[in-house]
């Protein structure tokens, strides 16, 4: 399968042209695009097996491609174009990632996070000795995530975040999130955004609704639970973290074609898209208090320290004219507008045919109220321009 699927991840450039080395892997308006490598069927098994059964990630395949946007020949107006590419990471290096984010060094490094995003695939012993494990759809004891699906370093695995050398194309293994030294257990990281005025990054976790901040070194410096921290100020219940909230896939309970049993942190507490703005994280939520549509929050960034303070806030519920859809993605135009990406709700299935729902997703723009309005309960337009990702060409 050669399908390349992007995953509504995709980060155009729009630092100065300072800030590119002529001979850096990125140049100015290239786009970094993640998305699913592909598969490949294991040529030597056994024609009466079931051809799924023999089906893997192609390690070959590219999980990030990067590709020039600078030259399409016409004005952007929706049409389909193949863009020249000049960088790819294989799965074999990286594994699945999603999340992107670039810095801003002289030779600008990217930044990705390992994801569930493209299913959760899992193996177990090379039974009758062809060379491959065995695919399973199901828990079972002794099994493994598929080769690919974390990338090569040993070390790596669903809280991994890579690094892609801006100047060498040199991929490592950039930290690993964890939570009072417990590892993630499988649902894996959301997003990673850029703070580029406290140099560090910020990083959305999954399985447990935590916000991480890092420095370039990799190292932890803060960490922000919208469960307690920002529910509690906006006078609602709170939702702590759950340690016992584990995905096994040793277990049987654990099922690759659902979602369900992936150990996903509760709706009102699981945050994916982030962008800072203003000295302030914007980040989603996947449900609101009292509707399933997913919400915008926001928290302070300390000027000085760059630490998150205790002024969190929410900002908006997407509205019901938009799909339940949890927003992936958030970016802000230099005019002030943020822009919201949704993905479509996951449906995983075991023959790598689809990942998630189509044709109900859309990227939103949203501007602030000019004036501010007092009546309304947001600061924000309340109907969003839209724009359709996946419908019908009707």
């Amino acid at each position: 399968m050669t399908r390349f699927l992007a995953a509504l991840c995709l980060v155009v450039m729009t630092l100065s042209t300072n800030a590119f080395a002529q001979s850096a892997i990125l140049q100015k308006s290239d786009a970094v695009i993640t998305g699913f490598p592909g598969t490949t069927v294991n040529r030597n098994y056994n024609k009466n097996s079931n051809k799924v059964d023999e089906t893997f990630i192609d390690l070959n395949g590219a999980s990030v491609r990067i590709k020039s946007l600078s030259n399409p020949g016409y004005i952007w107006d929706g049409r389909t174009w193949t863009a020249p590419q000049s960088f790819t990471i294989p799965a074999r290096k990286i594994g699945l990632v999603f999340g992107v984010a670039i810095d801003d060094q002289p030779f600008p490094n990217t930044y990705f996070t390992a994801t569930s995003a493209f299913g959760l695939n899992i193996t177990i012993a090379d039974n009758d000795n062809d060379g491959y494990r065995e695919r399973i759809a199901t828990g079972q004891t002794n099994a493994k995530f598929m080769a690919g699906q974390w990338g090569n370093n040993p070390n790596a695995g669903p809280g991994s975040v890579w690094k892609l050398d801006g100047k060498t194309g040199d991929v490592s293994l950039f930290a690993n999130i964890t939570l009072n030294g417990q590892a993630n257990s499988g649902a894996a990281l959301g997003n990673i955004a850029y703070d580029a005025k406290h140099k560090q990054l910020i990083v959305s976790d999954r399985n447990t609704g935590m916000i991480h901040v890092l420095d370039l070194n990799g190292n932890e410096v803060d960490v922000f639970d919208h469960g307690t921290m920002a529910r509690s100020r906006a006078g609602l219940s709170t939702l702590p973290f759950d340690p016992s909230n584990r995905l096994d896939i040793t277990s049987d309970d654990f099922d690759s074609e659902d979602p369900d049993t992936w150990a996903f942190a509760a709706p009102r507490r699981r945050v994916w898209g982030m962008a800072v703005h203003n000295d302030r994280l914007y980040y989603s939520v996947a449900q609101g208090e009292k509707t399933r549509q997913p919400q915008i929050w926001s928290v302070g960034i300390d000027p000085e320290s760059g630490l998150f303070v205790t002024d969190a806030r929410w900002e908006l519920n997407i509205p019901k004219s938009a799909s339940t859809n949890e927003i992936s993605d958030i970016v802000f135009t230099k005019q002030g507008a943020m822009i919201l990406a949704q993905r479509g709700k996951q449906t995983p299935k075991y023959d790598f045919s689809k990942f998630a729902k189509p044709k109900k997703s859309r990227v939103l723009r949203y501007w602030l109220e000019k004036p501010n309005d007092p009546n309304t309960p947001s600061r924000w337009i309340a109907q969003p321009e839209e724009y359709a990702i996946g419908f019908k060409p009707d």
